[in-house]
Order: structure tokens, then C-alpha cells, then sequence
């Protein structure tokens, strides 16, 4: 697909369908967020996983957990989706660069996540953050114990298919800053 339809078409879902995503197509959008910004900044400061949801089963009898809500257990148990997790080093850039650098790997996973015709939304709630930068989670997700969990993109393939979507069609820049 072109750059400019990409743009037309790069919008969040509403809903997924419970269909697995394959290894290549998780390569693929971990490998467009590595590539959005200098290599030495993201191999020294950040830190890309993903969590396939039958990982991500949830012990809810563990003393962490138990605080979690049924709608985010829910949504962590689900099939079908994953979630890329970002994590910062902590202590090492301001929350300019932290919030610059992050949406520049989003942006970029999204952009190629609409190309594999597939879907995203953001999910970084509170409750989330907090529950993937506890230690249990951090060492499931392979997050260094010095990093914190910034931002969580759930992929999956749309209830409602990409290439049936009404394009955006305003400018570039109007897209961008919707």
C-alpha cells in the first residue's frame, strides 16, 4: 500500500476478531518501531515487547493481582490480540524526549500496522502501566528491572476490515495532529 493511503486509512479499532497474528507479522511491526528513531538511542533507552495474550494468562490468586480489575484481566486474557509494550530507562531522559521518542515508535508501528491491513489501539490506562511494571511482569516481558513501562499498543485484525475503511482524506499534517 502507498505511504498517502496508509495515512488515509491509519485509524484505531473499535474491536478484534480472535484470529492469531503470525511471528512475521509481529517481526515486522517490532522492526518498524526500531527503525523510527536513531538505533543508539533505542538500543541505550528503550526497550520493545510483546505479550501474545495465551502469555499472558493472569493468576489472580497472586498478592499482586489481586487488585486488578475484571475488565483488564479480561482484555489480557482475550485471544486473538497482542500488545507491544514500551519501556524506558529510567532516570536517563526528560519527558520531552521520553514522549517524543515514544510517539515516534508508536507512529511508526502503527503506519506499518495499517499496511499489514491489521488494527490498533492504544491501551495504557493507569491500572495497565502500573500492573506491567510490577516485578512479576516486568521479568514475564523481559523488561530490565531499571526500565518502566511507558506505552502499550494492542494489535490485532479489526472487527471492521482496514481496506473497507472510509480514507481520511484532510491533509497529512491535520491527520497527524488529529
Amino acid at each position: 500500500m502507498n505511504f498517502s493511503k496508509v495515512i488515509q486509512l491509519s485509524q484505531s479499532a473499535k474491536g478484534y476478531q480472535q484470529i492469531k497474528l503470525t511471528n512475521a507479522q509481529i517481526e515486522e511491526i517490532e522492526k518498524s518501531g526500531r527503525r523510527a528513531i536513531p538505533e543508539k538511542i533505542i538500543g541505550d533507552f528503550f526497550h520493545i515487547s510483546m505479550i501474545r495474550s495465551e502469555e499472558v494468562l493472569m493468576e489472580k490468586d497472586s498478592e499482586e493481582l489481586t487488585d486488578i480489575s475484571e475488565d483488564t484481566s479480561r482484555e489480557l486474557r482475550a485471544g486473538g490480540p497482542v500488545f507491544f509494550v514500551i519501556s524506558v530507562k529510567d532516570g536517563e531522559l526528560s519527558t520531552e524526549l521520553i514522549s517524543f521518542y515514544t510517539g515516534m515508535i508508536m507512529a511508526t508501528m502503527q503506519l506499518q500496522i495499517t499496511d499489514l491491513l491489521l488494527g490498533y489501539s492504544f491501551s495504557a490506562p493507569q491500572e495497565k502501566l502500573r500492573l506491567l511494571n510490577m516485578p512479576e511482569w516486568k521479568n514475564r516481558l523481559d523488561v530490565p528491572r531499571d526500565y518502566s513501562v511507558v506505552q502499550i499498543l494492542k494489535v490485532g485484525y479489526p472487527d471492521e476490515p482496514v481496506n473497507k475503511r472510509v480514507p481520511y482524506l484532510g491533509s497529512l499534517l491535520s491527520r497527524i495532529l488529529d
